[in-house]
């Protein structure tokens, strides 16, 4: 004769749900590493970023060579073991300057994201809200800003202010507020006519209270897809500034200064001015990568 064991009441099967949650963790798990190996450029892309970041944020874990002091008796040195991306005329690291430069170009560029990103979507926001004279006269400023080229107007705001990263940070903000105002703009006068806007005024709520809970939670998507594809551009703006010499001076290890630099020596050691320039291209065109993945949701 055998016995049945009942499970006690009120007592949770903590075996059985380990057991289900393991099979469940591995199949996201393996769904992930599926996705990765569908989309290699995507994962390449978010590995320099990271990498990037983390030059940015913990320089000293990548090297520990300074960036501005260096040894002369090394300087023009190829790239080797000992000197990956080699010296510069004053012997210094260019690896090392390529690692503690990050700091400088990323937080220019997050900078100049930021200012546009929240000056921009203000004005498109207050433009495509308010309507009437309100919003042509935000749109005539728009159009202003941009029938001046983006490089020329960055380069008045910088000689107006001051040759350092930060203004030139400042002047690819101003330069770009005219792009987030146009598509938050454009996606404000999409909302403002929907249906669920319309019966929220019909329920007598006020106008505040429905560009707070339902006008700027619905247009914003489209304007972070937009800041995610400004990264690329601001970096490369960044780089150009400081490359034309806006950007802070010397021995700043900043990544358009060292292509400047580099430049003198094309013709004998072209590495100072090829690898700086190709790091430069393969950040941009991995944010640019990421942005694109981010603007269609995946």
């Amino acid at each position: 004769m055998s016995t049945v064991t009942e499970p006690l009441e009120g007592v949770p099967e903590v075996a059985t749900a380990d057991a289900g949650a393991a099979p469940g963790f591995r199949r996201l798990a393996a769904k992930w590493l599926l996705a990765r190996a569908r989309q290699p450029g995507l994962t390449v892309a978010w590995l320099i970023v990271v990498l990037v970041f983390l030059w940015a944020v913990v320089p000293a874990m990548f090297t520990t060579s300074s960036p501005v002091v260096g040894n002369v008796a090394s300087s023009l040195q190829p790239p080797s073991i000992h000197h990956i991306f080699g010296t510069d005329d004053l012997g210094r690291d260019m690896y090392t300057r390529m690692v503690y430069g990050a700091s400088h170009t990323l937080s220019a560029t997050l900078y100049a994201v930021a200012v546009g990103f929240l000056a921009g979507s203000t004005i498109g926001l207050i433009g495509g809200y308010a309507g009437g004279i309100v919003d042509g006269v935000i749109m005539r400023f728009i159009d202003v800003l941009l029938s001046v080229p983006t490089l020329m107007l960055c380069m008045v705001i910088v000689a107006a202010l001051g040759y350092n990263t930060l203004n030139v940070a400042l002047s690819i903000g101003i330069a770009s507020i005219a792009s987030f105002a146009r598509v938050m703009r454009a996606d404000v006068l999409r909302v403002v006519h929907s249906e669920y806007v319309e019966s929220s005024y019909g329920l007598g709520a006020k106008r505040l209270r429905v560009l707070v809970l339902h006008v700027l939670p619905n247009s914003v998507g489209a304007v972070l897809s937009l800041a995610a594809l400004e990264c690329g551009t601001a970096m490369l703006a960044v780089a150009a500034l400081g490359f034309l010499g806006y950007g802070d001076p010397p021995p700043t290890p900043e990544w358009g200064l060292a292509v400047a630099e580099g430049q003198t020596y094309l013709a004998t050691q072209p590495y100072l001015a090829l690898i700086p320039g190709a790091v430069i291209a393969v950040v941009v065109l991995s944010t640019n990568r990421i942005s694109r993945a981010i603007g269609k949701g995946r």
